[in-house]
């Protein structure tokens, strides 16, 4: 039993009930404060190889980053690193919290700025998502800061003339981050202009994907993504590229799986207010679930979608809008939805925190803090 992740999750629970009665600010400052310091002062084995390289890399215990992946890092992760080693002293644990710090920021602004619940979509980052890429997926994390930011800025900022070179400069940025932050961004700034009216074309993408993916799985479509790295790709890709081979960590894509984000947009989907349809927020969740079907017998296909799956942490929320409102049976009606939500996802987070496998790739259990474990 991995006892840190369940007094973490409990914690969060319990002030998720206080904020259904009483929404104060307070339990979602607490709770964004609570998440940053348990994850930011991990210790650098928590996440395994990939977390303890990134500190190492930093602090010049060795002098690579992967030993088996000879490829440049980003240049703006080389900068970054220049000046937090002197910010910080060289010190390998001031440096996986600021960079916590710097890639959940603007994740709790858009939670901040668009959720119905704020403290409902904190819970659910641990339960819908893969929370453990933000353990040890660093720079591609911190890439998709940098561009969400940018993104951010664009939506909130309609009459600002600058608002399109702003996003450019920031998807520029977090291309020099992560090159992977080139797709995120081509794909949101197409989804930005295609407009979706009506739910049915919503549904139809989701369950039409799930088909396409049973489908898929019977052709062996791997082969396409073997045939496409014999080419070579393309720069943007190098970095997704590699996860294709990943085969230890197939289990992450099963089934079963697959059909909660599915499950889940279209609940969003199908209780959101009408005007919830057309928004860039949920255009990206049915892009993430599109993708994630067709390609769920693809190795790491959740690394691939990370820069589009985190947004139904806001989405979901949408169910509380104005159709919540007006009817006492509607109302009834979510209320047990999400109650039915936070249980089957409670549950399987417990079982995840007690029965885990400690040779894992991840490592992500069982937890330990920066002092306890070097």
């Amino acid at each position: 039993m991995d006892v840190p992740y369940i007094v973490f999750i409990l914690f969060l629970l319990l002030l998720s009930g206080l904020y259904w009665k009483n929404p104060k600010r307070t339990y979602f400052v607490i709770a964004i404060w609570v998440v940053l310091f348990f994850i930011g002062f991990r210790s650098r084995v928590v996440g395994g190889a990939d977390s303890i390289n990134y500190v190492r890399f930093f602090t010049g215990e060795q002098n690579f980053y992967n030993i088996n992946d000879t490829r440049d890092l980003e240049p703006l992760l080389m900068a970054y690193n220049a000046v937090l080693r002197v910010l910080l002293f060289n010190n390998g644990t001031l440096y996986l919290f600021v960079t916590t710090f710097i890639g959940l920021f603007f994740i709790y602004k858009m939670v901040d700025k668009y959720s119905y619940n704020k403290m409902l979509s904190v819970l659910f980052f641990f339960f819908f998502l893969d929370y453990s890429l933000f353990f040890y997926a660093l720079r591609q994390m911190l890439g998709i800061s940098v561009y969400l930011g940018g993104l951010l800025f664009l939506l909130n900022n309609e009459k600002c003339r600058y608002k399109w070179l702003i996003y450019g400069l920031c998807c520029i940025g977090g291309y020099f981050m992560h090159t992977s932050i080139f797709i995120y961004g081509a794909v949101i700034t197409i989804l930005y202009f295609i407009p979706i009216k009506r739910k049915l074309y919503l549904y139809v993408a989701i369950l039409g994907s799930a088909m396409l993916g049973i489908v898929f799985k019977q052709l062996n479509f791997m082969d396409f993504f073997n045939m496409y790295i014999n080419w070579g790709g393309i720069s943007a890709t190098e970095r997704l590229d590699s996860y294709l081979y990943w085969d230890d960590i197939r289990d992450t894509t099963s089934v079963s799986l697959l059909l909660r984000p599915t499950i889940l947009v279209l609940i969003a989907i199908l209780l959101m207010d009408n005007e919830k349809v057309s928004h860039l927020f949920t255009k990206i969740c049915v892009f993430s679930v599109v993708v994630s079907n067709i390609f769920y017998d693809v190795p790491m296909i959740h690394r691939f979608t990370m820069g589009f799956s985190f947004y139904i942490i806001v989405v979901i929320t949408w169910i509380l809008g104005e159709r919540y409102r007006a009817s006492m049976k509607r109302c009834k009606i979510v209320k047990v939805v999400l109650l039915i939500i936070v249980i089957y996802f409670t549950r399987s987070y417990m079982i995840a925190c007690t029965d885990y496998d400690k040779n894992s790739v991840t490592q992500m259990h069982p937890y330990y803090f920066f002092f306890e474990k070097e």
